[in-house]
């Protein structure tokens, strides 16, 4: 046996991973526990390009880390396998616009669906949209595309209208979307004219809780790991962590991951609590380097006032130690103020509250009505993360340290 087969081998028998692919937030399982009925219902909608009928668009909503990826890309999967064993003419394209962030590189991505040895990129938009309509009359194919993250396209408006305009202009076939979203508040940001030709359907998606997130991954441990690598007691913990923490799988999965890895990296066979806990803190740095990194500049001002604000000792100290309860008043305060000594743009204190609200739904911060105990009405914020970490990783975007 050659040298690096010798250690290939060696590695894979030394592995605690069974198929690490399986724990990835990326695979998408035959079964999608807890998520069966808004994948039967989603099936409804689009079964309906299988009889010849128009569909309506669709947009699924909820946290990160709530199955709504996972669900429309299984959806594209039975439609692409159904109507390949049925000779339909229907294809499924799922576009994530955190690459694809603009209609042009949508459209231009969709386009490489029908012509895939032809690169589009420098063409006009006009002329590749027209290519696309023109493959649709010819062949009479219905496209659904899901637009994931639809958010982050910054002409979302424009994207949108031309997108499902598109089926007045053909004979034949169309363009269905089916759009992903954190962001619950994100139709609120769309045009008049935009909403009024999407004739779309909703869906949101709560968190899991701990139960549901034990079940998941139990699946994934007997999908990924070696047999008893992995006892109940770590699933239950990681389970029960995820929960806490807004019931997130994708976090959950993640740890999990994780969790295998520094296990490997310390020859250990045998994953215990503790080994748990020291993957949680080396993945904590990455994942909020990783979300934070996707941001606007003004969210991350938002979030880097919050943190300071804890460390300072502001507010109300919380049940968890740390982690302070602000008002949306004193964090708009301290945001104003910093946002001045940088010479950027102080938003009004509605639009504060948005970013307050988006950064919630991206599981940065944790908001709520303030109760008994406040005069008036206010929005009561803590953090999700460590705040010395936050601010370490901010302290480079805003002060070059």
């Amino acid at each position: 046996m050659r040298l690096l087969e010798d250690i290939v081998e060696k590695k894979r028998r030394k592995s605690v991973f069974k198929d690490r692919d399986a724990i990835s937030i990326h695979f998408v399982p035959e079964r999608l526990p807890f998520r069966e009925r808004q994948l039967r219902e989603i099936l409804e909608e689009v079964s309906e390009l299988a009889l010849d009928k128009k569909a309506n668009n669709l947009f699924l909503y909820g946290k990160i880390g709530t199955g709504k990826t996972a669900v429309a890309k299984k959806v594209l999967r039975e439609l692409r396998e159904f109507a390949e064993k049925n000779r339909l003419r229907i294809s499924g394209k799922y576009i994530n616009c955190k690459n694809y962030n603009t209609k042009y590189k949508v459209i231009c991505r969709v386009a490489e669906e029908f012509y895939p040895s032809k690169r589009f990129f420098g063409f006009s938009s006009s002329y590749v949209f027209e290519k696309i309509l023109d493959f649709l009359n010819k062949n009479g194919t219905k496209l659904v595309v899901v637009l994931d993250e639809i958010d982050k396209v910054k002409d979302v408006d424009d994207l949108l209208y031309k997108l499902t305009r598109a089926n007045s202009d053909v004979e034949k076939g169309g363009i269905y979307v089916i759009g992903v979203s954190n962001n619950l508040l994100f139709k609120n940001r769309l045009n008049m004219q935009t909403k009024s030709s999407l004739c779309e359907r909703e869906f949101v998606f709560p968190p899991y809780n701990a139960h549901e997130l034990e079940k998941i991954l139990l699946e994934r441990v007997g999908l990924g790991f070696r047999e008893g690598v992995v006892g109940g007691d770590v699933i239950r913990y990681i389970s029960a962590l995820a929960a806490q923490e807004s019931g997130d799988a994708r976090r959950a999965l993640i740890l999990l991951q994780k969790t295998g890895e520094v296990a490997e990296e310390s020859s250990l066979h045998e994953i215990t609590i503790d080994v748990v806990k020291n993957a949680k803190e080396r993945m904590e740095v990455e994942l909020i380097s990783s979300m934070i990194a996707t941001l606007p500049k003004q969210h991350k001002l938002v979030l880097y006032s919050i943190s300071m604000l804890n460390i300072k000792g502001s507010g109300i100290k919380g049940i968890s130690g740390e982690k302070r309860v602000l008002t949306s008043g004193e964090i708009y305060d301290y945001y104003r103020n910093l946002a001045k000594e940088l010479s950027l743009n102080v938003v009004s204190l509605r639009q504060f509250k948005e970013y307050l609200n988006e950064l919630n739904l991206y599981n940065l911060i944790e908001t709520r009505a303030s109760g008994a105990g406040f005069r008036g009405t206010t929005t009561l914020t803590s953090i999700a993360f460590n705040a010395f970490q936050i601010k370490e990783i901010l302290d480079k975007e805003f002060f070059d340290f």
